[in-house]
């Protein structure tokens, strides 16, 4: 979780572009070790993610194979980009994704 800070200002950055009711954004905790970290660190933050707990039977069709994985899912549950990351130099191609996702 140490780096995950460092990735979530642009990802929040993109993300409140967007209405509550056009976008979600979840974060799942897999590192259940860290649970005590997640929730004073969203308090103090005031970033808008949902934070959840990683439980493996109801994963469904999201596999992490490490942290951070990203995903973004429509409205189905169908999983249309995955395996991207976003920083300070790429916020434009996170936009359009999402973009492309509220479009259809």
């Amino acid at each position: 979780m140490r780096s995950l800070p460092r990735r979530i200002p642009h990802f929040e950055a993109v993300v409140r572009k967007y209405g509550k009711d056009q976008l979600a954004y979840v974060g799942i905790n897999i590192a259940h070790e860290q649970d005590p970290y997640v929730v004073p660190f969203m308090k103090q933050s005031g970033y808008s993610f949902t934070p959840v707990r990683d439980e493996a039977e109801k994963r469904g069709n999201l596999i992490a194979r490490g942290a951070p994985t990203n995903y973004l899912i429509d409205k189905e549950g169908n999983i249309v980009f995955s395996n991207f990351r976003t920083d300070e130099h790429n916020h434009r191609t996170l936009e359009l994704m999402i973009n492309e996702l509220l479009d259809k």
